[in-house]
């Protein structure tokens, strides 16, 4: 599946919602993944059921950008490449 079909997947299970809500859940989801990789960090331990949550957590992550990108008219496709080279330029 590549990025811009993920994203036409995510449009059809969320639809057209409201573009703060997704800025907001989008800080939430961040907020709580930074809490969870800082709990593992700590405790020094990334077993596979701690390695499963980050993982679920970036995929959470990866849906609400595909949502954002699409309620603002990028394909998220484009929005990763461009990130890309532009860190390749630095």
């Amino acid at each position: 599946m590549t990025l811009n079909e993920y994203q036409a997947f995510a449009h059809t299970l969320y639809g057209e919602r409201d573009i703060q809500d997704i800025a907001y859940d989008l800080e939430d989801y961040a907020e709580m993944l930074v809490r969870d990789v800082n709990s593992h960090v700590r405790a020094d331990s990334f077993d596979a059921s701690r390695l499963t949550t980050i993982a679920e957590g970036l995929g959470d992550i990866t849906l609400l950008c595909a949502c954002l990108s699409e309620q603002i008219g990028y394909k998220l496709e484009v929005i990763a490449r461009d990130s890309l080279d532009s860190k390749e330029k630095v």
